[in-house]
């Protein structure tokens, strides 16, 4: 647990965090198995993940943004300073609040989700229990993803959908991470609040490990994206260790 402006929250950073400088030192990564099942059910993604053959590039993005808040952030515009990042030529779909109306959104992502993306990136509101207060993924959509391509890694710059420490309650992202049918192979959430415009920050960081640089592993990339931001006076350092992996730190990225 570590401390923050609005309480305590999950760090599994600060396990490996050796210096004292919030970000982790090592890359780390929880998988969010309560059982037996869980597990075998996690390692059998991760094994057809790696077996497959569609890069990152070919299975292409989605970018998910919230309305824009003027107290919070301009999510629209933040997805798209994000998407530069992209490398030239991949496949995006953006899905925003603002140009489309809930329903319409809801069926889009999970239309591709299903068929199989690369990334799924989100910017926005949201709690341990969804993607946005109009709810564009809630915890209750697990069972109607069944995917039958490659599954995303998501990242969510959001609040708390990776709020994993809480006795007998699952968080989306452990959720998405678990679900037997499709959801995602990892995502990298906080555990509880978080700025926009810091998680901003982070959020390009780690779309330059992953695409820019091609870091191999996802948890080398986030690893890289944090400690990117060490000592930024406009990323807090409780910002660095509240940003959590669930999922397998040593899944090979497929470039």
């Amino acid at each position: 647990m570590t401390s923050t402006p609005n309480g305590l929250f999950g760090c599994d950073n600060c396990l490996v965090d050796f210096d004292g400088d919030g970000a982790p030192d090592m890359a780390i990564g929880r998988i969010p198995a309560a059982s037996v099942v869980d597990l075998q059910t996690y390692l059998a993604k991760v094994e057809a993940y790696e077996k497959g053959t569609v890069s990152l590039y070919n299975a292409g993005a989605m970018l998910l943004a919230d309305k824009p808040d003027s107290a919070a952030g301009y999510f629209p515009q933040d997805s798209d300073w994000v998407a530069e990042l992209l490398p030239s030529g991949i496949a995006v779909t953006r899905i925003y609040l603002d140009q489309q109306a809930i329903g319409a959104a809801r069926s889009l992502l999970f239309e591709g989700m299903n068929r199989g993306t690369g990334w799924v990136n989100y910017l926005g509101h949201g709690g341990a229990d969804r993607f946005s207060a109009a709810g564009l993924l809630t915890w209750d959509d697990m069972g109607t993803l069944n995917s039958v391509g490659p599954l995303p890694v998501v990242s969510a710059l959001t609040c708390a959908a990776n709020r994993f420490e809480v006795p007998s309650y699952a968080a989306l992202g452990e959720r998405l991470v678990l679900d037997a049918d499709g959801g995602a192979i990892a995502i990298w959430a906080p555990t509880g609040m978080s700025l926009n415009e810091p998680a901003l920050r982070l959020n390009r960081s780690l779309f330059s490990a992953v695409f820019q640089q091609q870091m191999p592993t996802l948890g080398e990339a986030v690893q890289q994206a944090l400690q990117d931001n060490i000592r930024r006076q406009d990323v807090p350092t409780y910002m660095l260790r509240i940003y959590s992996l669930l999922g397998d730190p040593a899944l090979q990225l497929r470039h």
